[in-house]
C-alpha cells in the first residue's frame, strides 16, 4: 500500500483496510461527501473521527432527525435514516500513519516460543525475532522507500 495523500489513508486505501477488518471507529479522520459538483472537490478529508451509527447515534436518536432542508424530489419530507445517510453515510474512515502504528502490536507471539518486536528504524519497519540481542530473523519487514505500507520482499 503506498500513501498518496501526506497525512492520511487515500479513500482506495481505507476501503482496503476496512476490507481487512479494521474497525471505522479507529479512524482519526474522514473523508467526507461534500455533493460538490466540481469533481476534485467532491470528497474533502476531516481531521475528526468517522460520524457513525452505534453508542451516540442510536436508531431512537436518527429516528428524530428532522429537518425542513432535507426533502425528496417530490417536496416530502426525509425520514431520521434517509437524512442521516443523506449527511454522513458516504463518509470514509481514513488513518494517518501515527494511527495505524498505534494499531500495530508491540510485539507479536508465535506458538509461546518466540515473540517478534515491532521495531521502526531508518526507512524499515520490520517485527524482528532476536535471541539474546542477536537479529535472527523477520516475520514482515518493511523498506519505507516513500511507501511505508506496501510490503516488502
Amino acid at each position: 500500500m503506498e500513501f498518496k495523500s501526506q497525512i492520511a489513508t487515500t479513500r482506495e486505501q481505507s476501503e482496503q483496510l476496512l476490507a481487512l477488518g479494521i474497525k471505522p471507529e479507529t479512524a482519526d479522520m474522514v473523508y467526507h461527501y461534500t455533493k460538490s459538483r466540481v469533481k476534485s472537490m467532491e470528497w474533502e478529508l476531516q481531521a475528526k473521527t468517522p460520524t457513525l451509527r452505534g453508542q451516540f447515534w442510536t436508531p431512537e436518536r436518527i429516528s428524530k432527525l428532522k429537518s425542513p432542508f432535507h426533502k425528496h424530489p417530490d417536496g416530502s419530507l426525509m425520514t431520521g435514516e434517509e437524512i442521516f445517510d443523506s449527511l454522513w453515510g458516504k463518509d470514509v474512515p481514513a488513518w494517518t500513519l501515527a494511527r495505524l502504528l498505534e494499531l500495530m502490536p508491540g510485539i507479536i507471539y508465535e506458538n509461546g516460543m518466540k515473540d517478534y518486536q515491532l521495531n521502526i528504524y531508518g526507512n524499515f519497519l520490520s517485527y524482528s525475532y532476536f535471541v539474546n540481542e542477536r537479529h535472527m530473523g523477520d516475520l514482515v519487514f518493511i523498506n519505507h522507500n516513500g511507501n511505508i505500507l506496501r510490503g516488502g520482499d
